[in-house]
């Protein structure tokens, strides 16, 4: 049973690939840093002086996402958050690397997204090349950051 279930999963969500983050457990893993455990971001570092004064949705992808796909997903956030599309480049890198991002299997920039909250703390970061399709997964990480 065990050997048909690891076939299946490998057919079906197949093996991780270049985009991925190297330590598979931290990819997409649902659940919020502990506020005494998370990063904290320093200030100045997005433009609009938002952190620290609003909660942060980080949104890391390589190229221009698709842009009613991208608002679809914003939207799962909720209006609580300012949201900040992050391309590669200087800022991009100190931005992921301020927040904690992972490097992706194949080294380059990251593409996924963080949460930080009001008081400047990264409570979510994931890797996740496929992030426009998991708008529900956003909503409910988003509705957990205070």
């Amino acid at each position: 049973m065990a050997a048909l279930l690891t076939a299946v999963v490998i057919a079906v969500v197949g093996p991780p690939g270049p985009l991925d983050d190297p330590s598979p457990g931290n990819q997409r893993p649902g659940i919020l840093t502990g506020p005494a455990d998370a990063r904290v971001v320093p200030a100045g570092l997005l433009p609009g002086q938002t952190v620290g004064q609003r909660r942060v949705l980080v949104v890391f992808d390589r190229a221009t996402p698709d842009r009613e796909r991208l608002r679809a997903f914003i939207l799962r956030a909720g209006q609580r958050f300012t949201t900040r599309v992050v391309l590669p480049g200087p800022p991009g890198a100190r931005l992921a690397t301020a927040i904690g991002m992972a490097r992706p299997r194949d080294g380059g920039p990251p593409i996924g997204f963080a949460l930080i909250d009001a008081s400047r703390r990264v409570r979510y970061a994931t890797i996740d090349p496929t992030y426009l399709q998991h708008g529900d997964e956003l909503e409910t990480v988003a509705g957990a950051v205070p």
